[in-house]
């Protein structure tokens, strides 16, 4: 049963984020804040593209109000301020790429200092050299998270799906769950959950970079922390997000081996190709219904037998594959 607090700040965030979007709508309209359609884009209508804006706000209220009972909070709450910021200033006004990054590693390395997160699968690995050399490759995931996140928001509801399932999963998987990160996980699936009615496809507003760089954000401390405090281990949190970065992860492997320009706009993911080929309201629906009947099984398995814990994240991963080596992701469509 949810106590009295916890249906406060679900409601509170669900009615927050709610009012936020329309108002977001309502001005981005009004000013004329529009994303254009172009040759790398998903999307074939002008449409407003400041809608994370919603979701992060509940999370930044949430965090600051309860500090007193949870001093990571305050680390949270600055980290996902500062990107959110910066992620809104790209949003209207191009930023550096340079300056960014550099923006996201102070994030995470602030975050690696103050919330004393230890390497994930310490028993497997951590002995096999310096602690310094596994820190470099939790930050390093860290960062991946919050870049992939914005890589695989380019198509209606794909994203704050992905935000929500991860967040549903975590309720119903983990037990003994510490108060105040179980609300913080609240706050962000719903929402998430109300901003996914928004941007539902066809979507009336986008998430742009205030949103996507804070929710790959969140999702990496919250995976992170679960698995530190031993309430959801990390293979179960990586069998749940493994669409995200293994679309994300092949499709940047495949455009730098094969020459590309890596680094610039493109829709060569796996989900881009599919929504061009079957809409995407389709690819979203499957998405949602691979996670439910798929990887919350699977998930459920890496909890309950931990042995099995990577032959569960392999079933998980391969279907996955597959479908990027037979769509060919990261390489341009064949002529016919």
């Amino acid at each position: 049963m949810l106590d009295n607090a916890t249906l406060i700040w679900i409601a509170g965030a669900a009615l927050g984020c709610f009012v936020i979007e329309k108002l977001t709508l309502a001005y981005s309209l009004n000013q004329g804040l529009l994303s254009q359609p172009n040759a790398r884009s998903s999307h074939s209508r002008p449409t407003p593209s400041i809608g994370g804006i919603a979701i992060v706000v509940p999370v930044l209220i949430y965090c600051l109000c309860n500090v007193g009972s949870d001093a990571r909070l305050l680390v949270i709450f600055f980290a996902v301020l500062l990107l959110a910021m910066s992620g809104l200033w790209d949003d209207l006004r191009p930023l550096s790429s340079r300056l960014r990054f550099a923006l996201q590693i102070l994030v995470v390395v602030f975050s690696l200092i103050y919330l004393h997160i230890d390497f994930p699968f310490e028993s497997a690995v951590y002995t096999l050299s310096q602690p310094w050399l596994w820190q470099f490759v939790l930050a390093v995931g860290i960062l991946w998270c919050i870049n992939l996140f914005n890589f695989m928001d380019g198509i209606d509801g794909l994203a704050a799906a992905q935000c929500l399932v991860y967040c549903l999963a975590c309720i119903i998987f983990s037990e003994n769950m510490p108060p105040e990160m179980a609300r913080l996980i609240w706050v962000l699936g719903s929402s998430a959950l109300v901003f996914l009615w928004f941007n539902w496809p066809p979507a009336s507003i986008f998430m742009g970079d205030v949103g996507s760089a804070a929710l790959g954000y969140l999702i990496a401390i919250i995976a992170l922390l679960l698995d530190h405090q031993e309430v959801l281990p990390m293979v179960a949190s990586m069998i749940l997000f493994s669409v995200f970065w293994i679309d994300a992860s092949f499709t940047l492997a495949a455009r730098m081996f094969s020459g590309q320009a890596f680094a610039s706009a493109h829709r060569s993911h796996l989900y881009q190709k599919l929504a061009v080929r079957y809409g995407h309201r389709r690819v979203s629906t499957i998405f949602c219904f691979y996670a439910l009947l798929v990887l919350f099984p699977l998930a459920g398995g890496a909890i309950s037998y931990p042995s099995w814990g990577i032959i569960a994240l392999g079933l998980a991963c391969v279907p996955v594959i597959v479908l990027c080596i037979w769509y060919r992701a990261g390489l341009p469509e064949q002529k016919s």
